[in-house]
């Protein structure tokens, strides 16, 4: 009998090599983005957003959107500055750099999905990352594949980890802890 991936890979193999046009309902994310060429996001009977799987997964167009794909972190902000496609963002307390074209200001929600966090016992030298926030780990749970981690930054902020780095880590809640991003992989979305 085969797996329930096993199918998936196989209905995705049929669909491309037919080239069959299918409407697919589903409310798992991993089905979608493994069997969608483009996909709608439904609430209420609505459609709130409509795209290919790799924009509406990375940019949601707002919160109930982002909610619905498995955004953890949509945070409350406000758009202090913008220049050269990059907005100052205040979260918090913190200072945030987000690329932004420019039309989103200045309430905005801060949206970033949790494995574009990056987590640290110390703020590494010389890296691309605009963004490096202390904070202190105050929840470890786990998940299927990976380890759900929420820092206080001033806000609460998750990251997912492998299990391989929260050992190396050694995370234990109460713990000092860095959190890094790049400006690209946070997105802004208006409130």
């Amino acid at each position: 009998m085969p797996t329930r991936d096993e199918l998936i890979r196989e209905t995705a193999a049929i669909l491309r090599e037919t080239h069959t046009a299918t409407i697919f309902v589903t409310h798992d994310r991993s089905e979608a983005l493994a069997l969608s060429d483009e996909m709608m996001v439904l609430i209420d009977g609505r459609i709130i957003q409509q795209g290919i799987p790799e924009d509406v997964f990375s940019r949601p167009t707002n919160d109930l959107v982002a909610n619905f794909i498995g955004t953890e972190n949509v945070i409350s902000g406000i758009v202090l500055e913008t220049e050269a496609g990059v907005s100052l963002v205040s979260v918090g307390g913190s200072k945030i750099q987000v690329v932004n074209d420019g039309l989103i200001g200045p309430k905005a929600y801060l949206c970033m999905r949790p494995e574009h966090v990056v987590l640290a016992k110390s703020v590494e030298a010389q890296t691309s990352v605009r963004n490096v926030l202390q904070g202190t780990v105050s929840a470890i749970e786990p998940r299927l594949s990976q380890m759900r981690i929420e820092i206080d930054c001033g806000f609460p902020l998750v990251a997912y980890i492998t299990r391989e780095s929260l050992r190396e880590l050694e995370l234990r809640c109460g713990m000092a802890v860095f959190a890094s991003f790049k400006a690209n992989a946070a997105h802004l979305m208006h409130r």
